[in-house]
């Protein structure tokens, strides 16, 4: 079958979508014809090879969607997809079988498939012939903007390999705040648990905030709420869980899917999450929750870990067993080849 993929940004680490679409990639090397379009702002050279590259001129986002659209028309017309992958909603749909991914859910995109009218992007949304959801709390949200059920695929992420599974300290308690750096993602509620510890638990406990940089001020706030606390920031990279003993991710966005989240439990790490409906379910129970936008909750937690160490371990194994068998690479990939097959005309 050929493919095409496309996406504002095809380089590992990018985005989540973009993430995905690559590793079905490679999954996919030896069984599908691949061809690829993206964008591109400071190295064309971290492409996909053979790619057809946008350059993206800072135009705005009308000036690159229109960009996009002229190269996606291109490589429909030379590699005659049958079925086109999309890591975006924002993205052109050709017209051809297109399936998208969909990762968190705004209300300007899925109100304009109610109203096509509205934009190029809404007239391209009815367009596409499935979207596929990682968690069913990210379904129900698409469902009640409107779209319809048949449209929504769940269908789990392929994770990435784990690599050296994390050692547990020998000393104290090495906490890991992977994700975005914005207020939604909930780093200032982990630096308040800390701050909020008894000294002489502090000089037990190490939390690192590794990310990307999303909000600047916020980081800037983050830094002076920090001062004099064991707090380390690792910008622009992807979280090392090998480093970590425990994962904080007390988000405030329950319509997000937390990848880091599944990745550090696909790790063998055990992870202190917000309560909430839709993490419990993604998790399947095998986590510790705090109450939601509360520090002293979530001091509570990192209390626990400290004087339960086994309990903790208990918790990484459990969770791993959970994520392993919702994740496993070939139900997944036989799950796609059921939807790629459906979709192709």
């Amino acid at each position: 079958m050929k493919l095409l993929l496309v996406g504002r940004s095809l380089v590992p680490g990018s985005d989540p979508g973009a993430s995905l679409l690559l590793r079905l990639a490679a999954a996919w090397r030896d069984e599908h014809d691949l061809g690829y379009v993206s964008g591109w702002t400071d190295d064309r050279g971290a492409l996909p090879p053979g790619a057809l590259g946008v350059r993206l001129r800072g135009l705005g986002r009308f000036g690159d969607y229109r960009l996009l659209r002229s190269a996606i028309r291109t490589a429909v017309q030379r590699h005659r997809p049958d079925v086109v992958l999309l890591d975006s909603p924002d993205l052109p749909v050709p017209p051809v079988p297109a399936v998208c991914l969909v990762r968190r859910v705004g209300d300007s995109v899925w109100r304009s498939e109610q109203r096509p009218t509205v934009s190029l992007r809404g007239r391209g949304i009815r367009r596409i012939d499935r979207i596929v959801v990682p968690c069913w709390s990210t379904r129900r949200a698409l469902l009640d903007h409107g779209v319809s059920g048949w449209r929504v695929e769940h269908i789990p992420d392929l994770l990435p390999p784990t690599g050296e599974p994390s050692r547990r300290s020998a000393v104290g308690l090495r906490l890991l705040h992977p994700g975005a750096i914005e207020p939604e993602a909930g780093q200032h509620l982990s630096v308040d648990a800390i701050r909020r510890l008894p000294e002489r638990l502090q000089r037990r406990v190490c939390l690192t905030l590794s990310g990307s940089v999303s909000n600047r001020r916020y980081l800037a706030q983050l830094k002076v709420a920090a001062a004099g606390l064991p707090v380390e920031f690792v910008l622009d990279s992807p979280p090392d869980w090998g480093s970590a003993d425990a994962v904080l991710y007390p988000t405030a966005v329950p319509e997000w899917f937390p990848e880091v989240v599944v990745q550090a439990m696909h790790a063998r790490l055990p992870v202190m999450l917000t309560e909430h409906p839709a993490l419990r379910e993604l998790t399947g129970g095998r986590a510790w929750f705090a109450a939601p936008e509360n520090a002293a909750s979530l001091r509570g937690l990192i209390l626990r870990a400290l004087d339960n160490p086994g309990g903790l371990a208990d918790l990484a194994e459990s969770g791993h067993a959970h994520i392993s068998d919702l994740h496993d690479d070939r139900v997944v990939l036989q799950r796609w080849r059921e939807l790629l097959s459906a979709v192709a005309r």
